[in-house]
């Protein structure tokens, strides 16, 4: 699309604070930001805390873009803790993002997985005890998606065992070919979420629940 003249805004200031102004004199429904990976390491350094520091004053989501080509998000990986501020993105995201399949991700752990034998559980109850598990953190997704009132086909479940890392996310997604992955700043995910925009090579959604 062509942009207008009246499209463009040049105003001098503190730079998060701009952005936010700006963002809520024309009504934006998002920020979107680049990332140069082509920089100096020192540029890297204020680049980043430019970013955190727009997130941080921002009142609506941002988009930080990792790439330079233009890409259409068909799917978004959401990994979700299954509360109430993680229910409120889903639902944003789906708003502004109507035509996109969002991956549900519901991580879970096996307590004492690693000591059930030295409890004294044999083999055959060890498999009993992750399957339930399993089972278990799939019902608890299920019932989740289900108070969210969205399509059927705009979502896709996906339960795994695994620790929300972002050291390991990507790598261990990476399978599920998502083109943008979102997540909120409070709630279990709010420490991992300026960790993986680091980390991550696809663009990042991130809403800041109030």
């Amino acid at each position: 699309p062509l942009l207008k003249k009246e499209q463009f805004h040049c105003l001098k200031g503190n730079l998060e604070k701009t952005i936010s102004i700006v963002a809520q004199t024309i009504g934006a429904d998002m920020v979107m930001i680049g990332d140069n990976k082509e920089k100096h390491p020192i540029e890297e350094i204020f680049m980043s805390s430019d970013t955190k520091a727009i997130i941080r004053e921002a009142h609506i989501p941002i988009v930080i873009s990792k790439n330079k080509a233009y890409r259409e998000y068909k799917t978004i990986l959401i990994p979700t803790d299954l509360s109430q501020a993680s229910s409120r993105v889903i639902q944003e995201i789906a708003h502004l993002f109507p035509d996109a399949l969002l991956i549900l991700l519901h991580l879970y752990s096996i307590p004492f997985e690693f000591r059930l034998g030295v409890y004294g559980f044999n083999e055959n109850e060890i498999a009993q005890f992750k399957d339930e598990s399993r089972r278990n953190a799939e019902t608890q997704l299920k019932e989740f998606i289900h108070t969210l009132n969205l399509p059927a086909k705009q979502t896709l479940p996906i339960v795994r065992k695994d620790l929300l890392s972002s050291e390991r996310f990507e790598e261990n997604h990476k399978d599920l070919q998502a083109d943008m992955v979102a997540i909120h700043t409070t709630g279990n995910i709010s420490f991992f979420a300026f960790d993986l925009l680091e980390k991550s090579s696809t663009d990042v959604f991130i809403y800041k629940v109030h």
